[in-house]
């Protein structure tokens, strides 16, 4: 799966809105990259990625009242919400290796009963983002 589109999908989750601003601070190669995503709502995202370092596929949501830390955000079944006065929870949802089941179920069940689902909209949002990418920066992010 492209690991830019998972970037951008946990980036997108936890934005209150749509960015409307996309940057790149460095000419991107093939293999790395590095992207800032704003939005209205005065929230900003960045995402580094490169496909050289064997470096955790980890995704850190920031805010005044603490951080959220999601090892291996493609397929996460674990996170840990730390607070700003040092006291750490964790949360555990689901099996990593089901991941895949649980995005088919949640398409067909989309499709099936005809019902909404958050997360198509926010992946053809992030189709979109990754279009932007293209043509604001000059590059997709790497795969």
């Amino acid at each position: 799966m492209d690991t830019g589109a998972y970037a951008l999908s946990f980036a997108r989750y936890f934005l209150t809105s749509q960015p409307n601003e996309i940057l790149s601070p460095a000419k991107p190669t093939v293999d790395k990259s590095g992207v800032i995503l704003k939005n209205t709502d005065n929230e900003m995202a960045v995402i580094s990625l490169t496909m050289r370092a064997k470096m955790p596929k980890r995704g850190v949501v920031t805010e005044e009242n603490g951080f959220i830390t999601v090892d291996n955000f493609t397929r996460p079944d674990k996170a840990v919400i730390t607070y700003a006065n040092g006291k750490t929870e964790m949360i555990e949802e689901g099996e990593t290796a089901k991941g895949l089941n649980y995005e088919v179920e949640d398409m067909q069940n989309a499709i099936l009963h005809q019902t909404g689902s958050q997360t198509i909209s926010l992946s053809l949002e992030c189709q979109e983002h990754h279009g932007q990418c293209k043509r604001t920066v000059g590059h997709y992010l790497p795969v």
